[in-house]
């Protein structure tokens, strides 16, 4: 079995924003566990663990459910909390511009995927970029504090322009990201 997911690749100008950006998130001092700039992504589905023999029809259902999508705009903008600043759970950087697209092609994933046992969202898909999960309350006040400070930041831009298969290892000290395909718009 393999653990993946299907996502949109981030530039480097935002990862190294994000960086910056959980680096003065940090200084609260909550107990956040901050994802590591090199694995910053944006989600369009979680796989979860899935068979290698099913991997070349993945790949089928994703360029399926990307045909006659077109390269599209993305900024990063802005720090929020999910489920909100009084009660974070998980820190993000908001998306903006044409998150359409990112909805479009979350929904054709989610429809497509079914057949192999994906579990289908049950909420509206919300776009953003996880940065952070909040294990516990400490320091909350403080870090929600930080991030509505931060809700005007530019962060860059993102050109998406294909679609990855990405496999994830749980190593001790995170997870271990590695591209297994890449489908172009």
């Amino acid at each position: 079995m393999i653990r993946s997911f299907i996502a949109i690749e981030v530039s480097k100008e935002v990862k190294n924003n994000i960086a910056a950006l959980t680096a003065k998130l940090g200084q609260s001092r909550a107990d956040v566990k901050w994802v590591s700039a090199l694995n910053l992504h944006i989600t369009l589905k979680f796989l979860g663990d899935i068979r290698e023999e099913d991997i070349a029809n993945i790949r089928n259902v994703i360029k399926e459910s990307a045909a006659g999508v077109k390269p599209f705009d993305l900024t990063v903008e802005g720090a929020g909390a999910f489920p909100d600043l009084k009660r974070p759970r998980v820190v993000f950087a908001c998306l903006t511009g044409e998150t359409a697209n990112l909805a479009s092609l979350n929904g054709k994933l989610d429809e497509n995927l079914a057949d192999f046992n994906v579990k289908k969202e049950n909420r509206k898909f919300s776009p953003h970029l996880t940065i952070g999960r909040v294990r516990s309350r400490k320091n909350s006040e403080a870090l929600s504090e930080l991030i509505e400070k931060s809700r005007a930041e530019y962060f860059g831009a993102i050109k998406a322009d294909s679609i990855v298969l990405m496999m994830s290892e749980l190593q001790p000290k995170g997870p271990l990201y590695s591209v297994m395909d890449r489908i172009k718009l």
